[in-house]
């Protein structure tokens, strides 16, 4: 393998990151949407809990997505071990 295709291979692997994170991220929030926080929300503080259901959601998002490239990666690198 070349240098240029090795670039060329690292540059699809980080679109495909990106757009993974995304994803999740975008799965993860419709998915807590189903949640009732009011419950647990002040009044007068819909604006921050909204932040912070935001932020939980690109956590565990990022999580997910970090775990399925991973488990990507190393079904690749499955051809090295024998």
């Amino acid at each position: 393998m070349e240098v240029g295709d090795k670039m060329i291979s690292i540059g699809y692997f980080s679109i495909i990151g990106m757009l993974s994170h995304i994803i999740f991220i975008y799965i993860t929030w419709t998915a807590m949407q189903g949640i009732n926080v009011e419950a647990f929300v002040r009044a007068n503080k819909v604006t921050e809990a909204r932040i912070i259901l935001v932020f939980v959601s690109i956590v565990i998002g990022t999580g997910v997505s970090r775990f399925v490239l991973d488990i990507i990666q190393w079904s690749q690198d499955l051809i090295y071990l024998f």
